[in-house]
């Protein structure tokens, strides 16, 4: 079953000069890791998704998603962020980046957080070509892993282009 919402409206959370330094991060469980998300970022969270095998993606694609967004390629969150992902897959989210939409696969939505931006401590050495993780933060429940939505949606739109 496809089930699937719409989530946010980037043109709805311009920041402003006297915004709050705290902002609204989707929490995602990827493996082991929990990681963060601009929420305004998220355009559709897809639960128990129907991914479409095709042979013409790279390998680190997990397949093509039919969304309101229209045909997404989807990514594996293993080979893309390094964790291992839960099979069939739990959750495809459509994220919204300069060059369109892009979908990746996480395990699960945790919750919606708050974040203030200065308590994200950047990480001194990490295997991040890409450079997707803007840093940590911790909450409650421990570390979250904070991500950098504009690269890792650049680097997925690019990679989306050369299939």
């Amino acid at each position: 079953m496809l089930s699937a919402m719409c989530v946010a409206d980037p043109s709805e959370s311009e920041p402003s000069d006297d915004a709050p330094s705290a902002s609204s991060w989707l929490i995602v469980a990827l493996g082991t890791e929990r990681m963060a998300i601009p929420l305004a970022s998220v355009r559709e969270i897809v639960e128990s998704p129907e991914i479409i095998a095709e042979a013409a993606l790279p390998a680190e694609a997990a397949g093509v998603l039919i969304a309101s967004e229209g045909r997404i390629v989807i990514w594996d969150g293993q080979s893309v962020l390094g964790q291992q992902t839960a099979r069939p897959a739990g959750v495809a989210l459509v994220l919204e980046g300069a060059s369109g939409a892009v979908g990746l696969v996480v395990d699960a939505v945790v919750e919606v957080a708050e974040i203030d931006d200065v308590s994200i401590r950047t990480v001194p050495t990490l295997d991040d070509p890409a450079r997707v993780v803007l840093g940590v933060a911790r909450d409650a429940a421990g570390l979250v892993t904070v991500l950098d939505v504009t690269r890792l949606t650049r680097t997925l739109g690019a990679r989306s282009d050369t299939t």
